[in-house]
């Protein structure tokens, strides 16, 4: 299941700023997924916090299946390979 939450749309400054603060307190590094600015906010939560444009929002999802040379449906799993193709999906929609 993946979930999408859409957190603002503004301006881009604005935008920009708003996703300056509510990211500064994650601990985990910051990357560029199809364009857009992500961060992880949990290591253990498969979520990615995005901003592009004049849209900020959230994806996350998990499921049961145990990807190729797993033991385990591991959550770093979504976080770190199937969640940043749904970012590239929707930013690219976002001019």
């Amino acid at each position: 299941m993946i979930t999408l939450k859409v957190g603002g749309v503004a301006g881009a400054r604005l935008l920009e700023r708003y996703y300056e603060t509510s990211t500064s307190s994650f601990s985990h590094d910051e990357r560029t997924v199809g364009g857009a600015r992500c961060a992880d906010p949990s290591v253990y939560m498969p979520e990615l916090v995005c901003a592009k444009g004049p849209l900020l929002f959230s994806i996350s999802g998990r499921s049961g299946a145990v990807f190729e040379g797993m033991d385990a449906p591991y959550p770093w799993v979504w976080r770190d390979r199937v969640l940043p193709e749904f970012v590239k999906l929707i930013a690219a929609k976002i001019v």
